[in-house]
């Protein structure tokens, strides 16, 4: 469980209402999901990290995120999962908690920012949810920086 028993969480309730009630619009279905695992992991006190500087990267660069660190680093040498520039811009954009009135984001963003987050919330709570599979099927493998066709 990310959270315990009669341990309040009045916007992480908000966002699950919120969530659930964005459900009907099937375009968004991953956005939506992403949003509500920011939401959760920021509640549970594991909001990734996003260090370096993200402002003018190219769409073709990388970044390396850490989960035993907690979050995306510039791109280096080490264990990680390899992250597109515009996943990493979108991540970026949940920090200020603030969805209303934003625009839609691309749907191939929204799903590897999704699967990111869902295989970040398998690391930080040790076990694996029967939701991530449905939703995005095999998780990432631990990857050195060596280019992987996979990164999300």
């Amino acid at each position: 469980n990310a959270i315990l028993d009669h341990d309040p969480h009045e916007r992480l309730f908000d966002a699950m209402v919120d969530s659930l009630r964005s459900l009907d619009e099937a375009a968004r279905v991953h956005e939506t999901l992403m949003r509500f695992q920011w939401r959760l992991l920021t509640e549970i006190g594991y909001r990734p990290a996003i260090d370096g500087n993200i402002e003018g990267v190219g769409a073709d660069r990388t970044f390396l995120f850490r989960p035993a660190a907690g979050g995306i680093t510039e791109n280096g040498a080490g264990q990680g999962w390899r992250v597109r520039a515009e996943t990493v811009r979108t991540l970026a954009t949940l920090d200020d908690g603030n969805d209303s009135d934003r625009p839609p984001v691309a749907a191939r963003v929204a799903e590897r920012a999704g699967r990111l987050l869902s295989e970040y919330l398998r690391h930080v709570l040790g076990k694996d949810l029967s939701s991530r599979q449905v939703c995005f099927g095999a998780g990432l493998a631990q990857t050195s920086t060596a280019r992987d066709p996979n990164k999300v």
